[in-house]
């Protein structure tokens, strides 16, 4: 009966500790999103800058590059948009920024920082074009580092969480 007990108490205490690890994951993945999406900015100004690519190759070819499928689904569906609709990309930007980047955790002032990339996209010159993605590549290199401290933080207190709870249940119904 005791060993019935203890591993019932086992099998409670080694679920919520695992329910408390997924849940510290998902704080990492605004993390994994903005680092990928500064990459992403750096391949983007460089396509503008010294290949001189059209906006839509440039699209593609950053999004192939792309680690998360968020920054990838981002691009793409910007080129997918500048190939299909004639509106200006500032337009084309915003939509794919508020379909796309809005479905996952990021941060509201994150979502507007990127989304007024699109202000300058493919509507003034190259150079304006660079200078524009630089500022926005640096604004979002600060918020990285707020969500890399924020990441550290909550990661070790929800797999704790997890932890006390299920020592909790198991000291509640022993």
């Amino acid at each position: 009966m005791l060993s019935f007990k203890m591993l019932g108490a086992l099998i409670i205490i080694s679920t919520s500790s695992e329910i408390g690890r997924r849940w510290a994951k998902t704080v990492e993945l605004p993390v994994q999103i903005l680092t990928d999406l500064i990459f992403a900015l750096q391949g983007l100004e460089t396509e503008i800058s010294y290949a001189l690519n059209p906006l839509q190759q440039a699209a593609r070819r950053v999004a192939a590059g792309a680690q998360t499928s968020a920054v990838a689904g981002c691009f793409n569906h910007f080129a997918d948009s500048l190939s299909e609709r004639y509106e200006s990309s500032s337009k084309l930007w915003l939509t794919t920024v508020e379909t796309v980047l809005a479905k996952y955790p990021l941060a509201e002032k994150d979502l507007q920082l990127i989304g007024r990339l699109g202000d300058q996209l493919g509507l003034t010159n190259r150079d304006d074009q660079v200078k524009h993605i630089r500022q926005v590549r640096i604004a979002l290199e600060a918020s990285l580092a707020q969500a890399k401290e924020q990441c550290e933080r909550y990661q070790g207190l929800y797999r704790k969480i997890g932890v006390t709870i299920g020592l909790a249940v198991v000291l509640l119904t022993w």
